[in-house]
C-alpha cells in the first residue's frame, strides 16, 4: 500500500472511491415550537446553507456502488459520516474488503491507513502529481452519485420529513441506478475498463 513506486503515483490494491452526498430537503416545522427548531439544527447543514440528508458511497471500478449508506442528518460532516457508518470497519481484519484499501476526499484524513486521502499543505512534486491524478479518478464517484439523481425523478426535487420518505427513496434511486448499471454499465466501468456484474 504504498502512494509512489518507482516514480509512478500509485495507490497499492486501491478498491473503491468513497465520497459523501448532500440531499436536500424541506425545512422541517415550524419556528415556534421549540422541539421542531431542534430538529431543524439537526438537519441543517451550513456548507450547503440548507436543511437535509447525508448519504455515504462507495463506487468501485465496475461502476457499481458498493454500499449507500445513510441517510443521517445533514448537520454531519463526512468525517462524522464515515465514523457513524463504520466505514473503516470494511476494511480492517474480517471486514469484507480486508487486505484493500479506499480512497476519499481530505475529509477522510483520520481514517487512514484504511482510507487515503489527497495530500496537503507544502507537497513535493510527486504530491502535487499524485494528488492530481487521483482527482481525475476520484471524480467518478461523484458521476455514481450524478447518475443516481438524474435516472431517478424522485430525489430531484427537496422531500418533506414526515410526509415522505427521502431516505428510503434515495435507496431505492441506488437500487435502480445499479440495475441499470448491471444492463448497459456506465461511464466508470468504461474508463476502467471493467465489466459489471449481470443482473443475476
Amino acid at each position: 500500500m504504498h502512494r509512489f513506486a518507482g516514480g509512478q503515483c500509485l495507490i497499492g490494491d486501491l478498491i473503491c472511491f468513497i465520497d459523501g452526498s448532500f440531499h436536500p430537503i424541506c425545512r422541517p416545522g415550524a419556528d415556534e415550537d421549540d422541539h421542531l427548531d431542534l430538529l431543524q439544527r439537526a438537519f441543517y447543514n451550513g456548507y450547503h446553507k440548507g436543511h437535509g440528508l447525508n448519504f455515504e458511497f462507495l463506487t468501485f471500478p465496475d461502476g457499481m456502488i458498493g454500499r449507500g449508506f445513510g441517510p443521517v442528518e445533514g448537520r454531519h460532516h463526512d468525517m462524522n459520516l464515515g465514523r457513524i457508518s463504520k466505514l473503516v470497519d470494511l476494511f480492517k481484519p474480517g471486514g469484507p474488503l480486508f487486505g484493500f484499501v479506499g480512497y476519499g476526499d481530505k475529509a477522510y484524513v483520520s481514517l487512514e491507513p484504511y482510507i487515503y486521502h489527497p495530500y496537503f499543505g507544502y507537497m513535493t512534486r510527486l504530491e502535487r502529481r499524485f494528488n492530481k491524478e487521483m482527482s481525475s479518478l476520484r471524480v467518478e464517484s461523484e458521476h455514481n452519485i450524478g447518475h443516481t439523481y438524474s435516472r431517478a425523478a424522485l430525489v430531484q426535487h427537496p422531500m418533506q420529513i414526515g410526509k415522505e420518505n427521502p431516505g428510503l427513496v434515495f435507496q431505492a434511486a441506488i437500487f435502480f441506478q445499479s440495475i441499470h448499471t448491471c444492463i448497459y454499465g456506465n461511464q466508470t466501468s468504461q474508463r476502467f475498463v471493467m465489466r459489471p456484474p449481470t443482473l443475476r
